[in-house]
């Protein structure tokens, strides 16, 4: 009986000692799960209880890492009644909603303890992947790691290269805002555009009906680029020579998805990104950008400006290329309304009298990426009657040079496609300018006026769509290359969103 008991005593030893062990094992693995810290890939409020009725001390910010203090249930939200109680990075405690979305990324303590390593420039323990990254991390300031870090949790072969600015950030800004058309926003009085309202400097109109110089506030959000270290804003730092020569047009096709006009130019935009040697989404993303309007083109786009005869009428045609019937009835509007010209009267009394209109338009011009487009706010069309006159040739007569190496006049659509790419390439990638932010921001030759696009939100625009291209193609993990300019003297704060 005594060796029996032994026998049970000792059994139930070892199943105590398996489940002990087991149990440690188990806190163990939730110690390593468990959150430790949280980084938010979006703005989200900060509050000073877990409920949205309590004080707001302030917003996270785009790929800022957080360490969790605690996990708790709190006051109902849009996403429920999780909550984060978290330190800030000034060492105080806020609460902050738990979304349980891709807006937020958790981290275990094993990610926590990457983060801290990376933060501190330790090499020891860290992958070759880490390690050659932390090595760049520390050539940026201490301002941009937390939001780089972020993007190397979530793409580990992702590249950064810090793009050294030659004047401070307050010579930079200053240049930025004169002239006052440097960087114009589109807005009218509408539902639609009211998140740009506070960009607005004066109602000067530049372009069009509803392009604005935009106010020092927004050029500064706009130019600092801590502002856009996020998965999806990051895309606009990305170097646009191609880095994968895989021939495949899908990501062009999806770009240009819905808008028949453009599908149609899929093997044009293919053939001149191959002949530049950039990447063909980015020569499609600038065309998107340019000229589509709706589901449709420009009317520079679909070759309906006459270099010569701007149009009588916004949105129109030039009258060279319209019919008599409808010279004669845009010309009896401007009579009408007191803005009609000594010589439109002349041609509207000779179409009254069944006489001969405007000339027929000899020959059509096309301009795919706005090239030469610079504001004229003294004619209806203005900045695309510019783009009219450089796809003619006009702003290169005396030159053969350059108008044999553009391929100018442009009159096909596929013949702006290829030399607006020559253009593009030669003049602003190999100057240094190979990103979608400084095309945007002349930050390479020292003029702050060599800039592609006046739109202030257009590098942005730009870069959210070559994000979209490469997460769905599934090519988002690829080893992508991202020159982040850096600048002396930046501002503590980052200034504000327009979303």
């Amino acid at each position: 009986m005594k060796e029996r008991r032994k026998f049970v005593f000792t059994r139930v030893a070892i199943s105590f000692l398996i489940l002990m062990a087991i149990g440690i094992g188990l806190a163990v693995y939730l110690s390593q799960t468990k959150t430790r810290a949280v980084v938010t890939l979006s703005v989200f409020n900060l509050r000073a209880e877990a409920t949205t009725d309590s004080e707001l001390l302030g917003e996270t910010t785009k790929g800022g890492i957080y360490r969790v203090v605690s996990e708790l249930r709190g006051g109902q939200t849009n996403y429920g009644r999780n909550w984060y109680e978290i330190e800030t990075p000034e060492g105080s405690r806020a609460y902050l909603v738990n979304s349980e979305n891709s807006e937020q990324q958790r981290l275990t303590r094993q990610d926590y303890e990457r983060v801290q390593a990376l933060r501190l420039g330790l090499s020891q323990n860290l992958s070759p992947l880490d390690q050659g990254f932390s090595e760049v991390l520390q050539q940026f300031p201490e301002s941009y790691r937390d939001a780089l870090i972020s993007l190397h949790l979530l793409y580990p072969k992702w590249q950064f290269e810090p793009v050294t600015v030659a004047n401070t950030w307050a010579e930079v800004l200053a240049a930025e805002l004169s002239p006052e058309d440097k960087n114009l926003v589109q807005y009218e009085n509408t539902e639609f555009f009211a998140p740009y309202a506070w960009m607005i400097k004066n109602q000067t109109v530049y372009d069009g009906t509803n392009w604005f110089p935009a106010n020092e506030e927004a050029v500064a959000y706009y130019l600092d680029p801590r502002n856009f270290l996020n998965p999806q804003d990051v895309f606009q730092f990305l170097d646009l020579r191609n880095q994968n020569r895989s021939g495949d047009d899908s990501g062009v096709r999806q770009i240009f998805s819905g808008n028949e006009a453009l599908l149609t130019l899929v093997p044009e935009v293919m053939a001149a990104a191959e002949e530049v040697d950039m990447l063909p989404e980015a020569l499609a993303s600038r065309i998107f950008q340019e000229v589509s309007v709706g589901d449709g083109i420009s009317l520079l786009a679909q070759g309906l400006l006459d270099p010569l005869n701007p149009p009588l009428e916004e949105g129109q045609p030039s009258p060279t290329l319209l019919p008599r019937e409808t010279q004669l009835q845009q010309l009896e509007t401007l009579a009408a309304n007191g803005q009609i010209t000594e010589d439109q009267q002349v041609i509207l009394d000779r179409l009254r009298t069944g006489g001969e209109g405007y000339p027929e338009a000899t020959e059509r011009y096309y301009n795919l990426y706005n090239i030469g487009a610079y504001p004229d706010p003294s004619q209806i069309a203005g900045a695309s009657m510019n783009g009219a006159r450089y796809a003619a040739g006009l702003f290169h007569q005396e030159d053969s040079a350059t108008r044999d190496q553009l391929g100018l006049p442009w009159t096909s659509q596929a013949a702006a496609v290829r030399g607006g790419a020559v253009f593009i390439a030669e003049e602003y990638v190999a100057k240094g300018q190979n990103t979608a932010y400084l095309q945007k921001f002349d930050l390479v030759t020292g003029t702050y006026n060599h800039q592609y696009m006046q739109a202030i939100f257009s590098a942005q625009s730009e870069g959210r769509r070559f994000h979209s291209v490469l997460l769905q193609s599934g090519r988002i993990s690829d080893p992508l290359l991202f020159r982040i300019p850096v600048f002396e003297g930046m501002p503590d704060t980052y200034g504000r969103s327009a979303e």
